[in-house]
């Protein structure tokens, strides 16, 4: 019963690879969808050769199409895995800084800390904004009346201010 699973197990595992004649078929096929502009297609059919073989010349097409696709990040992994096994590769190491420097970072930026900028963000407030605003300034108001030193009657003063009186 093993060997019988075993065998099952080897001969599943044949039948699922790709012959190098086959290989070089697919790449042939996808340098001519390449060539056509079809960089979707172009990247299935080096992805099905990638699956069971790897070389620096195939991680570098690879990366081509995902560049071609703007997917940068993943034309970057194929460049640099490229670059690995062939590091005297020129054109791959152009391709990889091309792709790095086309990366852009998106950074937002902090909003401003000057007084326009500050006195742009006030004048957008909605109306309880205002309010709350001008509530908190009046309690430092009458806490600033209340609490000057030498003065005992501030705490009328300041309610008195606040109501309206004189």
């Amino acid at each position: 019963m093993r060997s019988f699973a075993l065998l099952l197990v080897v001969f599943t595992v044949k039948a699922l690879a790709l012959a190098p004649a086959e290989a070089d078929t697919l790449v042939d096929r996808a340098h001519r969808a390449y060539a056509a502009g079809d960089f979707t297609g172009a990247l299935q059919l080096y992805d099905s050769v990638a699956s069971h073989y790897t070389s620096a010349g195939l991680e570098y097409d690879l990366g081509n199409c995902h560049f071609q696709l703007n997917d940068l990040g993943r034309a970057i992994l194929h460049y640099e895995r490229a670059l690995r096994l062939d590091p005297s590769a020129e054109d791959i190491r152009g391709n990889l800084q091309l792709a790095r420097s086309s990366m852009v970072d998106r950074v937002e930026d902090l909003p401003g800390m000057d007084l326009a900028s500050i006195w742009e963000r006030i004048g957008g407030m909605d109306v309880w904004a205002w309010r709350s605003l001008a509530c908190v300034l009046l309690f430092f108001l009458l806490l600033a009346v209340a609490l000057t030193p030498g003065r005992e009657r501030n705490w009328g003063r300041a309610w008195g201010i606040a109501a309206g009186g004189v």
